[in-house]
């Protein structure tokens, strides 16, 4: 049995992040949503983000540490914005240089992919965002979910 902890992006623990996590829960995996911002949500993605700096990169790792146990394996982790799953002209992630870093970690770990997305937008994967590409999104569900079921050897 996998465990998947799915973390949320800047607005918090909407609904979209735990849709996507109940869908990999009815394909019989265990998984945790950590709300790493005790519960606030926000509409603007900067107000999330500037939630976040305040906490501090400790507290939202105290969070996670508190959702998924230690030891737990396997364990897959994923992540929305947190400089993952992006779109090829996002501007968050081409313009913080996070491509320059996932390429240089898909160039040094063997076997690593790096999925875009196409379009523009930050939160393509989040309903009810205007940033929401919905083929998109059931493109980067597919693969999650391939992912998924490879590394619990259900594929």
């Amino acid at each position: 049995m996998t465990t998947v902890a799915v973390l949320h992006h800047a607005l918090g623990r909407t609904t979209g992040v735990t849709g996507f996590a109940e869908t990999l829960a009815a394909d019989g995996h265990t998984v945790v949503v950590p709300d790493l911002f005790d519960g606030r949500t926000f509409t603007e993605v900067a107000d999330g983000v500037a939630y976040a700096d305040a906490l501090g990169p400790e507290a939202v790792a105290a969070g996670f540490d508190a959702a998924v146990p230690a030891g737990t394996d396997p364990l897959v982790v994923v992540g929305f914005s947190l400089g993952v799953h992006a779109c090829a002209a996002d501007p968050f992630f081409t313009g913080d240089g996070d491509d320059a870093a996932a390429r240089e970690l898909v160039a040094a770990v063997p076997g690593a992919m790096l999925h875009l997305y196409p379009g523009a937008g930050h939160l393509f994967a989040e309903p009810g965002t205007p940033d929401h590409v919905p083929a998109a999104a059931a493109l980067l569900e597919r693969r999650v979910r391939a992912f998924v079921a490879a590394v619990s050897g259900r594929s």
